[in-house]
């Protein structure tokens, strides 16, 4: 692009694969700086901005679009550090998400084997629950709401009790929500495994961890895309 001249919408829709309206919609959300307009009112890019809708379509793949217009927001303001922060916050998430699912594949693979963190209780508490998987509390009582997930009360204080295999379900239940599994489709799933279609739930749990490893290829050229964004602004 020479110096004094502009990119058109559909220039840049074209060369990303993005379609005029999503660019309007990302500049409504506040993704991108500022746009300028000609003398009839048309918008005019910059490479700049080229560089910020790059940055959006490649981060959303990995990231999503939330996180992805937190760390671009981040970027506009000149936050560079805290828009790092934001997307070393959601690696470590993914990392534990990735712990939960190799877990659920141990657990499916070989029941009997003992699990880190010790032998587990007949009866546990929500607290201790979480503490074993890692997974909140909200979403536990949440699966215990829809039926999802069944576990007994205490009945003296009607607390929710949750035994080793309730413990099991959860986890497998976490991986394949963190696979994009929905959750008609997960209790489908887990009525398989009730049945002791052991080997359908594997193949299900490691197909689990191969679309974790695929979004964290995403991730990876989307930050690819971020590097861009930030060597064109001078920030890096």
């Amino acid at each position: 692009m020479k110096e004094g001249e502009g990119l058109r919408p559909i220039d840049i829709a074209r060369r990303i694969g993005m379609s005029t309206s999503a660019l309007r919609h990302y500049e409504s959300w506040g993704l991108i700086p500022p746009v300028p307009r000609s003398p009839s009112g048309y918008r005019i890019y910059t490479l700049e901005h080229l560089a910020f809708f790059e940055c959006i379509r490649n981060m959303g793949e990995g990231f999503g679009i939330k996180l992805t217009g937190a760390v671009l927001r981040h970027v506009k303001r000149g936050n560079i550090d805290s828009a790092l922060w934001v997307i070393n916050d959601a690696q470590t998430l993914k990392n534990r998400d990735k712990q939960i699912a190799l877990r659920a594949v141990s657990l499916l693979e070989e029941p009997d084997k003992p699990q880190a963190g010790g032998a587990l209780r007949e009866c546990m508490t929500i607290n201790e629950v979480v503490q074993q998987t890692g997974i909140a509390a909200s979403a536990i009582r949440y699966w215990n709401q829809i039926g999802l997930l069944q576990v007994e009360r205490d009945g003296m204080n009607g607390y929710r009790l949750f035994s080793p295999d309730s413990l099991k379900q959860m986890i497998l239940i976490k991986t394949l929500r963190n696979a994009g599994y929905d959750l008609s489709t997960i209790k489908e799933l887990l009525y398989e495994v009730g049945e002791q279609n052991i080997v359908r739930a594997i193949q299900i749990a490691r197909s689990a961890l191969e679309e974790m490893d695929k979004a964290l290829q995403k991730q990876l050229v989307g930050l690819h895309y971020l590097y861009k964004l930030l060597r064109e602004l001078g920030k890096m």
